[in-house]
């Protein structure tokens, strides 16, 4: 072994699944293999089997060079405590591993409302699941350490189906680079997105990078075709069902509460709503923006909150029913 080659879990050695909620399919199991040398593979295994693991950088989901996500279906994990192993390998020939306790829990959905306080635990893991990317507790809420290709953190339950999430959104900087405007990226953002299920097998990448369908997403950022940022709302086919045109505008650094909500309508798609005001003002009572969701949507799933390619602080979350 050597004392170079290391495997850092970004989220720790012993980590808890379900215990607030099962928010999606999979289980992510997130780190950063790395060696002076170059890392040449590394490898995962479940009940005995090792599986090559792909490693970044990717124009999607694994931001840097040795960067790793391993899915596990959740169904498949059987509520109690697993081991995962992970071994990686540099171009010396050197060796590694680490071990990552799972503690697993399949239970009801968590009753709604539902208050999620970041500093209650010392991991973010502990009160709900990092989907994406290498997040930090902050004194304001969570922030992603190095902004990227949609950094996510998976909120609730799969089987939610209508509520109204709220939450503070303090952005920082948009990352602006040529790579955040090409496909597939189109642009940089940060909001919340209702109904999430997971990500999708379009059958070329590991992790999986498949997006549709879902719910909807409220985002507030660059708007290609306006060429300026503005807040819209995205159904969960794909594309916008509704684009501000108030001239409402975030001023960056300044923290601001967003509210989302989903609500089920019989005999149609959903309705989507959003607002946004700042934190040291009252909130105003009229929506911003409102639109009826896609055929096709998901009509349950759990809430994310979403960094794309955007340095933003998410604070204390709430989640009431409707």
């Amino acid at each position: 072994m050597s004392r170079e080659l290391k495997i850092d879990v970004w989220y720790g050695l012993e980590q808890h699944f379900g215990h607030h909620g099962m928010p999606q399919k999979y289980l992510n199991i997130l780190g950063r293999a790395t060696s002076p040398v170059g890392v040449s593979s590394v490898r995962w295994g479940h009940k005995g089997e090792m599986n090559p693991l792909p490693l970044g950088p990717t124009a999607f989901r694994l931001r840097s060079l040795g960067d790793f996500n391993i899915e596990l279906e959740a169904d498949g994990l059987q509520e109690g405590d697993h081991s995962l192993r992970i071994v990686a390998n540099d171009m010396d020939g050197h060796e590694t591993e680490a071990i990552v306790k799972l503690h697993v829990q399949h239970g009801p959905p968590p009753a709604l409302p539902m208050t999620i306080d970041w500093h209650a635990s010392k991991n973010i893991n502990d009160v709900a699941q990092v989907v994406d990317g290498l997040w930090q507790l902050q004194p304001g809420g969570v922030r992603p350490v190095e902004p990227h290709y949609d950094r996510v953190i998976a909120l609730g339950d799969l089987r939610w189906t209508d509520c109204q999430l709220t939450v503070p959104m303090t952005i920082h900087q948009f990352v602006d680079s040529p790579a955040s405007y090409r496909w597939p990226s189109y642009g940089q953002a940060a909001g919340v997105l209702l109904r999430w299920q997971g990500h999708y097998d379009w059958g070329d990448m590991r992790p999986r990078r498949g997006w549709n369908p879902l719910g909807g997403l409220s985002f507030y950022g660059w708007l290609g075709e306006h060429q300026e940022r503005r807040a819209f709302l995205a159904g969960g086919r794909g594309g916008h069902i509704a684009v501000d045109k108030s001239g409402f505008h975030v001023e960056l650094g300044r923290s601001y509460l967003t509210k989302v909500r989903v609500q089920s309508r019989p005999g149609a798609t959903s309705r989507y709503a959003v607002k946004y005001w700042p934190a040291d003002q009252p909130e105003p009572s009229a929506w911003l923006l409102e639109a009826d969701g896609q055929e096709g949507e998901l009509t349950r799933g759990s809430a994310l909150l979403v960094a794309h390619h955007t340095d933003v602080t998410y604070g204390n979350v709430t989640i009431d029913p409707i």
